[in-house]
């Protein structure tokens, strides 16, 4: 009887065999092309940029045939403003890290781990201005911190005896403070996490053997938050390397010149041909200091398991009381946030119903405010121009961003694909991270002015869909976080089924991701609408999103219709917010 077995069992062991070959081709094949798309969307254009650092001279295009290898762009750059750039963009950064964890980090602390009073309506406060446009936010600031009407100003001139400031929108200090408060909620939210993990019995113990709430901050809370303060530092050390709205809205760095500006006045001389190479050059050096600053963040990260405090034993995250101080505290903290966030969304709007920018005052408002603005812009042609590129442009990044980023994910976690395939995607993934923006924009204008010979893509808006689709590790981060909470079971049911990889991921993986992919989508949107640095560099000859029109707007000093158009743009955001709030409720309680 053992032979009939055999002939019966054969023709099963090759389909089996059959199967897994085609599965293991099908996944090869599947994370091919993520890591040729991704190299595309990432790596080509760094490395042109590098590339475009060696050739010269330095008005010529890399690929022109009058090019030629050279060094002579480093050495241009090193012997004539290097030291003075770096000196301003490391007082820029570092200010700006000192004021954004100087305060996020107290508010954080009290947000999350005290019975502070009103801490919803405090966190909306905290978070709605993270929604303005890095243009109109930089706009708000220097209404705000204006020497002789800005708000702050007046406000701190009720303590500080002074006719005039002490803020100005022409100095070092306040550049600093203006970036450094726009990213204490970044602070408040990467470290929230992190305090509501930290071990209420190692508080209590301090507390009992005599150490005030302070000591028991300063002693055992902060030596816990360590790894996790040092690593948001970091991580926003880069941000900050490609921030350059603020100095340029408040007068192109006339107070600091930090790396991003120098690119931006590089890139537009007065009256020559931009210097290419020495652009290329100062990029190059500005992504080798990024990718440094990213390797020590993934060194911290990995090395967080040290100072872990959840074990599985009972951990509860307690709330200190503050007794006494919890209403000083609740004004204190309100007052902060009223004055450097709610004030932003404030001014704003206030700006845009007033035809001039001068003192803040109800009767001037009463006397002045108007609608005109509003009409202005929405019967301004080039405005209804500016609202169909942004859609098109931030709908096809935002699709493709977050199908790039999906697939990223499920290649690396769950395809079985090769160390050397999965490691690529994570390398590319942290370089679309770590380069900043200036940079990367710059890059993709190299690239497109070099092949518009070949490839006329400059000043399209498939050229401004593809440069947005650069920062693609967002999409990847998330997606793995959310398909590392999947298990795998309903997936080897795919594949025992006969399901290719692709069939898996496509009718198993995305629809349980679907309120992950609502989320990826909506921030895709909103980054879309709101970008600025990339259609800076590559619209000057083509479309112009919102972003760039509201800076045009305020170049010409039209102030009140700049903040208009910000404002409606803000209303934009907010309703795709909602809407997206709404399907992500939708899918959630259909996935159950």
């Amino acid at each position: 009887m053992a032979a009939p077995s055999l002939s019966v069992t054969a023709p099963s062991v090759v389909k089996a065999r059959l199967r897994a070959f085609t599965t293991a081709v099908s996944a090869r094949g599947f994370a091919v092309v993520t890591i040729v798309i991704v190299a595309l969307l990432v790596g080509v254009p760094v490395a042109f940029m590098v590339v475009s650092s060696f050739r010269g001279p330095g008005t010529v295009l890399p690929l022109a045939p009058a090019a030629e290898w050279t060094t002579e762009n480093y050495g241009e750059v090193i012997s004539t403003s290097l030291v003075n750039t770096a000196g301003d963009t490391l007082v820029f950064v570092l200010g700006s890290l000192l004021v954004a964890v100087g305060f996020g980090l107290p508010l954080a602390y009290l947000l999350e781990r005290t019975d502070l009073p009103g801490r919803r309506l405090l966190l909306l406060f905290l978070f709605a201005p993270l929604l303005l446009a890095p243009i109109t936010n930089a706009q708000a600031w220097s209404v705000l911190i204006s020497p002789e009407t800005g708000l702050l100003n007046e406000a701190l001139r009720l303590v500080i005896p002074v006719d005039r400031g002490p803020l100005d929108t022409q100095s070092a200090l306040g550049m600093v403070l203006a970036q450094g408060l726009t990213y204490v909620p970044m602070v408040a939210l990467f470290l929230g996490p992190a305090l509501a993990n930290v071990d209420a019995p190692l508080e209590e113990a301090s507390r009992t053997s005599g150490a005030g709430p302070l000591t028991t901050f300063r002693r055992v809370t902060l030596k816990l938050l360590a790894p996790a303060i040092l690593s948001v530092t970091l991580l926003l050390a880069v941000f900050l390397l490609g921030q350059f709205e603020i100095p340029l809205v408040f007068g192109l760095g006339s107070g600091l010149q930090p790396l991003g500006i120098v690119i931006y006045n590089l890139l537009n001389p007065p009256a020559s041909v931009p210097s290419y190479g020495q652009i290329a050059a100062y990029s190059t050096l500005m992504t080798t200091v990024s990718y440094g600053l990213i390797l020590v963040y993934g060194f911290m990260t990995r090395r967080g398991d040290r100072f872990a405090t959840v074990t599985g034993k009972g951990h509860r995250a307690k709330l200190n009381s503050l007794g006494t101080w919890r209403w000083p505290a609740f004004l204190a903290v309100g007052g902060f946030l009223f004055l450097t966030a709610g004030m932003r969304l404030f001014v704003i709007v206030w700006q845009s119903l007033l035809p001039f920018r001068g003192p803040v005052s109800w009767d001037t408002f009463r006397e002045q405010a108007s609608l005109d603005s509003y009409r202005q812009v929405l019967e301004d042609e080039r405005f209804m121009e500016a609202v169909q590129v942004t859609a098109i442009v931030a709908i096809g990044s935002a699709v493709i961003t977050t199908l790039v980023g999906l697939a990223m994910a499920w290649v690396v976690a769950r395809s079985g694909s090769g160390r050397l395939r999965r490691r690529s995607l994570d390398l590319l993934a942290s370089s679309s991270l770590a380069v900043p923006s200036p940079v990367a924009a710059f890059a993709f204008l190299l690239l497109f002015l070099a092949l518009n010979r070949f490839l006329p893509l400059y000043g399209s808006m498939f050229a401004l869909m593809v440069a947005y689709c650069f920062r693609v590790g967002v999409a990847y981060r998330m997606s793995s976080a959310a398909l590392l909470q999947i298990g795998n079971q309903l997936e080897e049911a795919s594949a025992l089924s006969g399901g290719s990889p692709f069939t898996t991921f496509r009718r198993v993986v995305l629809p349980l991701l679907a309120p992950t992919i609502v989320v990826l989508l909506v921030l895709g949107l909103v980054t879309g609408i709101n970008e600025f640095t990339v259609p800076l560099f590559l619209s000057s000859q083509g479309p112009q999103p919102l972003s760039v029109y509201t800076y045009g707007l305020l170049s010409n000093q039209q102030q009140s219709a700049a903040a208009a158009a910000g404002v409606l743009t803000l209303v934009t955001v907010l309703v795709m917010a909602g809407v997206a709030a709404w399907a992500g409720r939708r899918l959630r309680g259909g996935t159950r």
